[in-house]
């Protein structure tokens, strides 16, 4: 049986309720005992229990320095951007990035990052009503505005709590592939992927897209992926011009149109990949790649690996998941 993952979630005193809440999406177990992803640990920065947001009281369950052994360290949103973090959650901060370890911020978050120096000529995400008062006072970070979340290397920051789940979601596919992080989030009922390069406004407009021509477009996209599509055609449906089109597109996505479809296509070629055997022609056809040739020049231009490699690194990590089949209310404890 593989040793799970240690994620380890930080609290403080006035600890931001929402953004922890998300980062407890590690803790949901799986019901086979041969396939438990990640060891979930609350650690405080301070002794005894944490006063939070909402006349919350927490108590962790370790002492920070467990974050010395962290495969993933999470610093759920900040109290004050005004505050400089004291050294104990500075220190764990820096040796968790030196040794590898990944960190992820969500929200204000990111500001413990910043003070820790780890951010230094690296891109990074909040709130877009912060964005400008990161870029003021750390001038070395490359501030990414009105983007969901940031992945720099093994450093990750995000929008807030929603989009932090978007952020953790993203760290999961990594890990176990698009089938866990699809369970996971089927059991939030979030969407399984968001772009990290999506606006912030766009995404928060994105519940009256039955009204918005781009969500159309982009609709229109996820139906007919094996289809030819040009962007001429996609400004149809979106009843635009090409040029006003793209512009639009560009702006509340983050991506071109063509570039969004060919990360679309990857992705859907990444579940075929894990959840048939069907062969890469076939996989190419399905995703309107065309030819196995060209899936294989994106897919390793994305991934890292070939589509075969792809697939059978999946098949290992899933080896003893027999029970990823159940039904999806029974398939995690706690319910």
């Amino acid at each position: 049986m593989a040793k799970p993952r240690l994620v380890v979630a930080v609290i403080y005193d006035e600890l931001w309720t929402f953004d922890f809440a998300m980062a407890a999406v590690f803790a949901l177990q799986w019901p086979d005992p041969d396939f438990q992803p990640y060891r979930f640990v609350v650690a405080g920065v301070d002794a005894g229990p944490i006063r939070a947001f909402g006349e919350i009281e927490v108590h962790g369950s370790a002492e920070l320095k467990i974050a010395d052994h962290a495969d993933l360290l999470i610093i759920p949103g900040w109290r004050n951007v005004d505050e400089v973090p004291g050294p104990t959650l500075l220190d764990a901060v820096r040796a968790a990035s030196e040794r590898g370890a990944r960190v992820a911020a969500l929200g204000v978050g990111v500001f413990v990052l910043a003070h820790a120096g780890v951010l230094h000529g690296k891109r990074a995400a909040t709130h877009w009503y912060l964005s400008a008062r990161l870029a003021r006072d750390f001038h070395d970070i490359r501030v990414v505005r009105n983007s969901l979340y940031v992945r720099d290397g093994n450093l990750y920051t995000s929008a807030g709590c929603l989009s932090g789940i978007d952020m953790l979601l993203t760290i999961i596919r990594q890990d176990y592939g698009v089938r866990v992080a699809n369970r996971y989030a089927r059991r939030m009922i979030a969407p399984p992927h968001r772009d990290g390069s999506q606006n912030q406004l766009a995404a928060y407009r994105s519940v009256t897209k039955a009204a918005n021509p781009i969500s159309r477009a982009i609709e229109w996209m996820e139906d007919h992926l094996a289809e030819r599509i040009t962007v001429q055609m996609l400004a149809e449906h979106a009843a635009m011009s090409t040029r006003t089109f793209m512009r639009r597109f560009q702006k509340s996505i983050g991506r071109a149109p063509m570039q969004w479809l060919t990360l679309r296509r990857i992705r859907a070629a990444q579940e075929f990949l894990e959840e048939t055997d069907k062969s890469v022609d076939w996989i190419a056809a399905a995703t309107g790649f065309g030819t196995a040739e060209l899936l294989r020049y994106h897919f390793r231009k994305a991934v890292g690996i070939s589509p075969i490699e792809w697939r059978q690194t999946r098949k290992l990590l899933s080896s003893n998941r027999a029970s990823l089949e159940e039904d999806d209310a029974n398939s995690f404890t706690g319910d």
